[in-house]
């Protein structure tokens, strides 16, 4: 399913006409959020006109995003045992981490079962020893 991509103040607009509409009232705006939001926007921009080529270099870039989120998992995963190592991190966003990592592991899987779903296949012959 595509989703148009919409500018920050449009899917902040709707996310304020739906809390209204049901009644919701969103937690104070968190000090990161600003940050955060700017970072999503220029994703969305930088991607906005992106277009995937033909469905035979498919395969080729759904692995380089896999390459690119294992990269990144096993970034986090050093991050996670640094901060286990030195106690620096309060428990509760350990556990963040550790469900980060495990999705991010997740999600690696997934796109290897993309990979898989497009390499061309071989027909049957007989086993080679």
């Amino acid at each position: 399913m595509s989703h148009p991509v919409q500018s920050l103040a449009d899917r902040q607009k709707l996310r304020r006409r739906a809390a209204d509409r049901f009644g919701y009232r969103a937690p104070q705006p968190h000090p990161m959020d600003e940050r955060l939001a700017a970072q999503s926007e220029a994703a969305y921009k930088a991607y906005a006109d992106r277009r995937v080529p033909k469905a035979a270099s498919l395969m080729v870039l759904v692995l380089s995003v896999r390459a690119t989120v294992l990269g990144e998992v096993l970034l986090l995963e050093n991050i996670l045992a640094t901060a286990r190592e030195h106690n620096t991190v309060d428990p509760d966003v350990i556990v963040l981490l550790e469900d980060v990592v495990d999705a991010g592991h997740e999600h690696t899987i997934a796109l290897a079962d993309v990979v898989r779903s497009l390499a061309p296949t071989e027909p049957a012959g007989p086993a080679t020893a």
